[in-house]
């Protein structure tokens, strides 16, 4: 077994720690009782079959299990019995500074704050000498012009994020670190410090998003502007519901929202260009990385630019050191460092498990199709390979759509065929036309005639789509129900592997 297989194995270890502390196992003194089982007998198989290398590995991956469960268990802990919490449904004062940027919303603002004083009612201040007490999100209107790192001063009344109906927006909070909100509270702004050098330069990064909004909604109507927000800037909270609702409905919502699609699709733009100006192409690789993370930056930082951002990082170090971009490892790679980051993503972040099951059936599903369905020399294999890598994707994330959702969107594989064509012109010119239009306003508004009219198509592709009768079919699956569809997906992919019919990396 090689180094890249022994460390493929501890990662696929350490993943399926977190997925039973997230999904099999129910108490806090349940998972501590089965760390410590599984720390022992991995321990005790590791040190009486020494000589012998799998059951050294073998007991290794147990204590790597050990650990994945400890470290999501110490993570939601920390969050579930946050401080915070005991202030819910009551009137406090809370102090600290914001420390995203802003997410301008259709009809409020959202900020997130880090707290560093509660005063209660009564006056009793609950402070830890400057340090974070934990994090929450205010919403106010849409007006205020607060910006990252500003400190503020909010009074209302607190609420600890609660289930709505089958969706845990309290555990979809805690992935980002948020454990409390508050709405429309009174906020007055506080005079802060001056800012380091790390806060100084996200305050830059800002204000160039900022002044890229502005170019945005100058050159385009709302509804337009929204979409063009929403996919370059990160901005989402800014399109209309009824928008919202039809992409959802039509399966293109990974076409706006800031993915590992996108991600990817930046980190080429940004590729091409540097090789277009004259870089090598390990240089180019290695500048578009730094490129990458001020993105996801200039996005807001949350947990799904961050995800796809470290998948975008990875298809550039694979390109950096002369790698395949996509490859089962890299998969793994990818989910081990992203729940190394955030362990609660794979339980709450439903982007992560779609981009995950997503790029899975292009590596593992889309030989499959190209092995029964391609011939050789045959025309429109191109088009072809786009309507079998958008099946491949679209059957991996399927059920879990499904058991997410409770329907399935019909007319999903024909809209997605039609716009996926668009998605590079429309990345270059939505990030082009504010760019350039924030030193050249002139020729930023000629890009910005270019890119509306892709912008209209992608709509007219969006509303078409969502008239078209039974376009969605209703029906609930269980969750041990999409456990089996997927058991059956590995047979398959294990089963055609194995007859060494087509080799998919």
């Amino acid at each position: 077994m090689s180094k890249s297989d022994l460390f493929l194995l501890f990662c696929l270890a350490f993943m399926s720690g977190i997925f039973g502390a997230s999904f099999c196992f129910f108490s806090k003194t349940i998972n501590f009782k089965l760390i410590i089982i599984f720390l022992i007998i991995g321990l005790l198989i590791s040190g009486v079959f020494y000589s012998k290398k799998y059951f050294r590995i073998f007991g290794l991956c147990l204590i790597i299990f050990a650990f994945g469960v400890w470290f999501f268990q110490a993570k939601f802990l920390v969050l579930s019995e946050n401080i915070l919490i005991k202030s819910d449904e009551k009137n406090i004062t809370l102090i600290g500074p914001i420390i995203r940027d802003p997410l301008q919303g259709y009809n409020n603002l959202k900020i997130i704050i880090s707290v560093r004083k509660i005063i209660n009612e009564s006056g009793e201040e609950i402070s830890n000498q400057g340090q974070e007490l934990g994090q929450a999100i205010i919403y106010t209107n849409n007006y205020f012009n607060f910006k990252y790192h500003d400190l503020i001063q909010a009074k209302g009344m607190a609420r600890v994020p609660k289930k709505l109906d089958n969706f845990d927006y309290q555990g979809y909070l805690m992935k980002e670190g948020v454990v409390l909100t508050m709405a429309y509270p009174e906020i007055t702004k506080k005079q802060n410090s001056e800012p380091e050098f790390f806060s100084f330069l996200l305050i830059k990064i800002f204000s160039l998003k900022e002044k890229m909004r502005e170019q945005i909604q100058k050159n385009m109507p709302l509804r337009e502007a929204s979409v063009i927000q929403a996919m370059i800037l990160g901005d989402s909270g800014a399109m209309p519901e009824e928008l919202k609702q039809k992409l959802s409905q039509t399966g293109l919502s990974h076409a706006i929202a800031i993915s590992g699609t996108h991600i990817v699709l930046f980190s080429a733009i940004a590729f091409e260009i540097l090789l277009f100006f004259g870089f090598w192409k390990k240089q180019a690789a290695g500048f578009s990385i730094i490129l990458i993370i001020l993105y996801v930056v200039m996005a807001g930082g949350m947990a799904s630019a961050v995800r796809s951002g470290i998948m975008g990082c990875l298809l550039m170090l694979a390109r950096l050191f002369d790698r395949t971009a996509y490859s089962e490892r890299t998969l793994c790679l990818a989910g081990f460092l992203i729940l190394l980051q955030n362990p609660l993503a794979l339980k709450y972040d439903l982007g992560f498990q779609l981009s995950f099951l997503a790029i899975a059936g292009l590596i593992f599903g889309l030989p499959i199709l190209k092995y029964f369905f391609s011939r050789p020399n045959e025309k429109f294999k191109t088009l072809k390979e786009i309507i079998f890598a958008t099946i491949s994707a679209q059957v991996a994330t399927l059920p879990i759509l499904i058991f997410n959702f409770g329907y399935v969107s019909v007319i999903s594989l024909l809209s997605n065929l039609l716009i996926i064509s668009l998605l590079p012109g429309l990345m270059i010119l939505g990030l082009l036309f504010p760019l350039i239009g924030v030193i050249i306003p002139f020729l930023g508004s000629f890009f910005a005639f270019f890119c509306f009219w892709l912008v209209r198509y992608l709509l007219f592709v969006v509303d078409f789509s969502a008239q078209i009768p039974w376009a969605i079919l209703n029906f609930q699956i269980s969750g041990f129900i999409a456990i089996l569809i997927y058991l059956f997906y590995i047979f398959i992919i294990l089963k055609y592997r194995k007859k060494n019919e087509f080799v998919p990396f």
